[in-house]
């Protein structure tokens, strides 16, 4: 992994523990006893967090997705949709800004922008917000 990468996935851990630590807290204040697993699927669902992407990549990736379509493009589902929102967003700001670029509407979007939802799975938040906080 490159410095960049590193950077990006430390924003999403960042922003990944900040929101679960909120979610965490509205359980908490509820009174009772806290299920960790709806806490973390309130996190993943009810986030908004940045798309953690690199523009050269995504500009990659939805340049693809516009000449050739989704069709075996992704492993994941998840995947999938996350690609297919950012596009939504950078179709969109084409649409408001027709003198835009793709390029410039794509850092338009990735800087101002957020995704509806954290993009990742149940397991994986569990797995990483356990290592993160220990």
């Amino acid at each position: 992994m490159n410095k960049h990468t590193n950077e990006l996935l430390a924003m999403r851990d960042n922003e990944l523990t900040s929101a679960y630590k909120k979610f965490l807290k509205e359980e908490f204040l509820k009174g009772g006893k806290i299920n960790r697993r709806k806490v973390i699927e309130r996190t993943i669902t009810e986030s908004r967090p940045h798309f953690h992407v690199s523009f050269e990549h995504a500009y990659k990736v939805l340049s693809t997705i516009r000449n050739h379509g989704t069709k075996n493009c992704f492993k994941l589902t998840l995947h999938q949709q996350m690609w297919q929102e950012l596009l939504t967003l950078v179709e969109e700001e084409l649409t408001s800004r027709p003198y835009l670029s793709m390029g410039h509407a794509l850092s338009r979007v990735l800087a101002e922008k957020r995704a509806s939802r954290f993009y990742l799975s149940h397991d994986y938040c569990y797995k990483r917000l356990y290592k993160i906080e220990n």
